[in-house]
C-alpha cells in the first residue's frame, strides 16, 4: 500500500483521549512479547535473559532521582524518539517505499542502537531483536491511529516507565 503525502497527515503530535488504552495497551503487548522472547532466550541458552537494569549502578534511588529518572526516561525519551522514530523515518519510509517496508524499517533502525546496552554478545542480539519487536508495535500503533504518534509516545511511556520500575527494584 502506498501513500499519497497528504495522507499521513499533519496532525501527529495530537495526543486524542482514546489514544491513551491504546498506547497502554501496545506498551503492555510489548512487555508481554519481550517477556516471551526472555523466556524463548532462556530455554535455548540455559541462561537468564540478559537485562538493562545496569544503567543504575545504585538501586537505592531516593525519591528525587526516581521521580528524574522517570520524567527523563519514562516520559521524555518516548517523545523524543518517537517523534524522531516514528513522526521521521516511518513516515519517510513509508511515502517512498509504501507503510509495511516503513513499519519494518523504522522498527529495524529503532532496534539496532539497542545493542549498545548489551553487556555481553548474548545481549548484543538480545536487545535489538525486542526493540525492534516494540518498534513495530509501536509504528503499528502510529500507523492505525491516522499516523498521529499519541498511541506510540503513551506506548513507549508505558515501556520506559516499567523499565525503570524494574531496575530500582531489581
Amino acid at each position: 500500500v502506498s501513500l499519497e503525502a497528504g495522507e499521513i497527515g499533519a496532525n501527529g503530535l495530537a495526543l486524542r483521549l482514546r489514544d491513551i488504552p491504546v498506547g497502554v495497551a501496545g506498551g503492555i503487548s510489548c512487555l508481554l512479547a519481550s517477556a516471551g522472547v526472555a523466556a524463548a532466550f532462556a530455554a535455548v541458552s540455559g541462561n537468564d535473559a540478559p537485562t538493562n537494569a545496569q544503567f543504575l549502578e545504585d538501586r537505592s534511588v531516593g525519591p528525587g532521582t526516581l521521580v528524574a529518572l522517570l520524567l527523563l526516561i519514562g516520559v521524555a525519551t518516548p517523545v523524543a524518539e518517537e517523534i524522531f522514530f516514528r513522526g521521521l523515518v516511518l513516515r519517510a519510509a513509508a511515502r517512498r517505499y509504501g507503510t509495511l517496508i516503513g513499519v519494518i524499517a523504522s522498527a529495524t533502525i529503532f532496534g539496532l542502537p539497542h545493542a549498545l546496552a548489551a553487556q555481553d554478545a548474548s545481549g548484543a542480539w538480545f536487545f535489538p531483536a525486542v526493540t525492534t519487536i516494540y518498534g513495530i508495535v509501536l509504528a503499528t500503533l502510529a500507523t492505525r491511529s491516522n499516523w498521529r504518534l499519541g498511541p506510540a509516545i503513551v506506548g513507549h511511556m508505558v515501556i520506559n516507565t516499567t523499565g525503570v520500575l524494574v531496575a530500582v527494584n531489581a
